[in-house]
Protein backbone atom coordinates (compact mmCIF):
# COMPACT_ATOMS: atom_id res chain seq x y z
CA UNK A 1 0.00 0.00 0.00
CA UNK A 2 0.94 3.02 -0.55
CA UNK A 3 1.29 6.22 2.19
CA UNK A 4 -1.60 8.68 2.06
CA UNK A 5 0.25 12.29 1.14
CA UNK A 6 -3.06 13.99 2.70
CA UNK A 7 -4.35 13.33 6.31
CA UNK A 8 -7.69 14.64 5.79
CA UNK A 9 -9.19 12.99 8.90
CA UNK A 10 -7.08 13.73 11.65
CA UNK A 11 -6.95 17.34 10.48
CA UNK A 12 -10.16 17.70 10.40
CA UNK A 13 -12.14 20.47 12.60
CA UNK A 14 -14.98 19.60 14.85
CA UNK A 15 -17.54 20.94 12.08
CA UNK A 16 -17.34 22.57 9.25
CA UNK A 17 -14.88 22.67 5.50
CA UNK A 18 -11.40 21.12 4.84
CA UNK A 19 -10.77 22.17 1.07
CA UNK A 20 -8.23 20.31 -0.95
CA UNK A 21 -7.20 21.26 -4.94
CA UNK A 22 -5.62 19.05 -7.55
CA UNK A 23 -5.39 21.22 -10.45
CA UNK A 24 -8.78 21.37 -12.19
CA UNK A 25 -10.30 19.28 -9.24
CA UNK A 26 -11.52 20.25 -5.68
CA UNK A 27 -12.35 18.03 -2.47
CA UNK A 28 -14.06 18.73 0.14
CA UNK A 29 -14.08 17.06 4.00
CA UNK A 30 -17.33 18.47 5.41
CA UNK A 31 -17.61 17.64 9.26
CA UNK A 32 -21.31 17.15 10.88
CA UNK A 33 -23.20 17.53 7.56
CA UNK A 34 -26.74 17.72 8.49
CA UNK A 35 -28.65 15.82 5.75
CA UNK A 36 -32.91 17.21 6.45
CA UNK A 37 -35.64 15.45 4.93
CA UNK A 38 -37.18 16.10 1.95
CA UNK A 39 -40.66 17.36 1.61
CA UNK A 40 -41.17 16.41 -2.09
CA UNK A 41 -39.48 14.09 -4.59
CA UNK A 42 -37.29 16.89 -5.35
CA UNK A 43 -34.10 15.91 -4.03
CA UNK A 44 -31.85 17.89 -6.11
CA UNK A 45 -31.42 19.99 -3.38
CA UNK A 46 -27.92 20.32 -1.54
CA UNK A 47 -28.40 17.96 1.64
CA UNK A 48 -31.06 15.82 1.71
CA UNK A 49 -32.43 12.62 3.41
CA UNK A 50 -34.75 10.24 2.04
CA UNK A 51 -35.81 8.77 5.62
CA UNK A 52 -35.28 11.28 8.63
CA UNK A 53 -32.63 13.84 9.52
CA UNK A 54 -29.13 12.58 9.39
CA UNK A 55 -25.40 13.93 10.39
CA UNK A 56 -22.49 11.54 9.61
CA UNK A 57 -19.30 12.56 11.30
CA UNK A 58 -17.68 13.18 7.57
CA UNK A 59 -18.59 13.54 3.57
CA UNK A 60 -15.58 13.80 1.41
CA UNK A 61 -16.63 15.32 -2.03
CA UNK A 62 -14.80 15.54 -5.15
CA UNK A 63 -16.17 18.53 -7.68
CA UNK A 64 -14.56 19.67 -10.66
CA UNK A 65 -13.85 23.04 -11.87
CA UNK A 66 -17.36 24.02 -12.53
CA UNK A 67 -18.05 23.49 -9.01
CA UNK A 68 -20.00 20.63 -9.76
CA UNK A 69 -20.27 17.51 -7.56
CA UNK A 70 -19.10 14.42 -9.38
CA UNK A 71 -18.91 12.17 -6.77
CA UNK A 72 -18.83 11.99 -2.86
CA UNK A 73 -18.53 9.27 0.18
CA UNK A 74 -19.71 9.07 3.69
CA UNK A 75 -17.10 8.59 6.66
CA UNK A 76 -18.47 7.98 10.13
CA UNK A 77 -16.39 7.06 13.27
CA UNK A 78 -16.98 4.84 15.96
CA UNK A 79 -14.75 3.87 19.14
CA UNK A 80 -16.61 0.13 20.01
CA UNK A 81 -15.16 -2.38 18.20
CA UNK A 82 -16.47 -5.65 18.88
CA UNK A 83 -18.94 -7.47 16.28
CA UNK A 84 -22.27 -6.34 17.15
CA UNK A 85 -21.14 -2.89 17.56
CA UNK A 86 -19.17 -2.93 13.87
CA UNK A 87 -22.60 -4.53 12.36
CA UNK A 88 -24.83 -1.61 14.11
CA UNK A 89 -21.84 1.01 12.50
CA UNK A 90 -22.10 -0.20 9.16
CA UNK A 91 -26.40 -0.55 9.26
CA UNK A 92 -25.79 3.06 10.14
CA UNK A 93 -23.60 3.65 7.32
CA UNK A 94 -25.43 1.72 4.68
CA UNK A 95 -28.60 4.40 5.66
CA UNK A 96 -25.96 7.18 4.67
CA UNK A 97 -25.01 5.52 1.58
CA UNK A 98 -28.31 4.76 -0.17
CA UNK A 99 -30.36 7.38 2.01
CA UNK A 100 -28.42 10.10 1.60
CA UNK A 101 -28.09 12.64 -1.30
CA UNK A 102 -25.71 15.60 -2.20
CA UNK A 103 -27.05 17.46 -5.09
CA UNK A 104 -28.91 14.51 -6.07
CA UNK A 105 -26.41 12.29 -6.00
CA UNK A 106 -25.76 9.37 -3.95
CA UNK A 107 -22.98 8.50 -1.78
CA UNK A 108 -20.45 6.30 -4.09
CA UNK A 109 -18.99 4.52 -0.62
CA UNK A 110 -19.55 4.45 3.08
CA UNK A 111 -16.93 3.46 5.68
CA UNK A 112 -16.96 3.14 9.35
CA UNK A 113 -13.75 4.27 10.78
CA UNK A 114 -12.48 2.29 13.98
CA UNK A 115 -9.27 2.21 16.44
CA UNK A 116 -9.33 -1.64 15.77
CA UNK A 117 -10.04 -4.53 14.12
CA UNK A 118 -11.05 -7.82 16.47
CA UNK A 119 -10.87 -10.93 14.60
CA UNK A 120 -14.31 -12.00 14.42
CA UNK A 121 -15.47 -8.53 12.32
CA UNK A 122 -12.19 -8.95 10.59
CA UNK A 123 -14.01 -9.20 6.97
CA UNK A 124 -16.05 -6.22 6.90
CA UNK A 125 -12.28 -4.51 7.10
CA UNK A 126 -10.71 -6.47 4.33
CA UNK A 127 -9.67 -5.33 0.92
CA UNK A 128 -11.68 -7.90 -0.87
CA UNK A 129 -14.82 -7.00 1.05
CA UNK A 130 -14.06 -3.11 0.52
CA UNK A 131 -13.22 -3.11 -2.89
CA UNK A 132 -16.30 -5.13 -3.76
CA UNK A 133 -18.66 -3.07 -2.19
CA UNK A 134 -17.13 0.41 -1.61
CA UNK A 135 -18.26 -0.18 1.75
CA UNK A 136 -16.79 -1.24 5.12
CA UNK A 137 -14.89 -1.19 8.19
CA UNK A 138 -11.15 1.62 7.65
CA UNK A 139 -9.07 0.96 10.78
CA UNK A 140 -7.23 4.12 11.84
CA UNK A 141 -5.86 3.50 15.30
CA UNK A 142 -5.16 6.25 17.65
CA UNK A 143 -1.55 6.46 16.53
CA UNK A 144 -2.59 6.14 12.45
CA UNK A 145 -0.14 4.08 10.40
CA UNK A 146 0.73 5.35 6.93
CA UNK A 147 -1.94 2.82 5.70
CA UNK A 148 -5.36 3.44 6.75
CA UNK A 149 -6.62 5.77 4.18
CA UNK A 150 -5.65 3.64 1.78
CA UNK A 151 -9.46 3.08 0.51
CA UNK A 152 -10.34 6.61 0.49
CA UNK A 153 -7.35 7.52 -1.61
CA UNK A 154 -8.32 4.58 -3.80
CA UNK A 155 -11.77 5.63 -4.46
CA UNK A 156 -10.18 9.41 -5.05
CA UNK A 157 -7.57 7.69 -8.23
CA UNK A 158 -11.09 5.67 -9.24
CA UNK A 159 -12.91 8.91 -9.20
CA UNK A 160 -10.16 10.65 -11.11
CA UNK A 161 -9.68 7.96 -13.72
CA UNK A 162 -13.18 7.91 -14.60
CA UNK A 163 -12.92 11.71 -14.96
CA UNK A 164 -9.86 11.75 -17.16
CA UNK A 165 -11.00 9.24 -19.81
CA UNK A 166 -14.29 10.85 -19.95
Amino acid sequence: TRPPKLSLLKDAPESGTVLLSNGDMRFELRTQRTFRPTNSADIGEAFVSLAGRREPDYVLGLFDNDDLLLSWMVLDAKFRTKKRHVRDSLSKIHIYRDGLRWNGLTAAGGYAIVPRILEPAALYASDAYRKAHNFGVLCCPLEPDDGWLCPVLDWIDLELSKIQSA
